[in-house]
């Protein structure tokens, strides 16, 4: 929607970082993240960390690199219409960048969120899983339970390690609910 608001007036030089809200750029890479960019002059996705079930549940397997970095003029040019608006996927990029600036906390949520999620969730397969018991054992015994044949080892990470953002490092990040 960025690129079809008017109310946006964007310069070649712009920097557009996309990502979801449970990407999350660790605040000390940004510096090392925009000079990538400046050097390679090319849109990149940017590598992060996986985390599955809880934010210290780092799966080791995973190489996640969805979100992307890249400045306005390295794509206003490129893209399609849909329906008369302007389309750029730009996730999953084939250049990324060289380290990890960040990381993604994929089904850290309670219990209940995740029933919720797997029964609006848009692969019906899966909604065989929507049941507590199975779900939290899935959890406690680091069990990747919606692809069987995925290789899910989960390093177990203390909470102040560095990996795991500041703002996530306490045993009860749900409270509030």
């Amino acid at each position: 929607m960025l690129f079809n608001d008017t109310n946006f007036n964007l310069q070649d030089e712009d920097i557009i970082i996309d990502h979801d809200i449970d990407e999350i750029i660790y605040k000390k890479n940004y510096p090392r993240l925009l000079e990538e960019l400046k050097n390679r002059k090319t849109p990149l996705s940017i590598r992060l960390n996986q985390f599955f079930f809880k934010q210290n549940y780092l799966w080791t397997d995973c190489n996640f690199s969805s979100p992307t970095i890249y400045t306005y003029g390295m794509v206003k040019n490129s893209g399609r219409r849909v329906k008369g608006m302007k389309i750029k996927n730009l996730r999953d990029l084939g250049n990324k960048t060289r380290e990890i600036h960040g990381c993604h906390m994929s089904w850290v949520i309670p219990v209940d969120y995740m029933i919720n999620k797997l029964h609006s969730y848009s692969h019906p397969e899966f909604r065989k899983y929507a049941n507590k018991e199975l779900l939290q054992k899935a959890i406690n015994d680091k069990i990747y339970i919606f692809y069987t044949k995925l290789t899910f080892n989960i390093k177990e990470l203390l909470l102040n390690y560095e990996k795991v953002p500041t703002y996530l490092q306490k045993k009860n990040i749900f409270d509030y609910l």
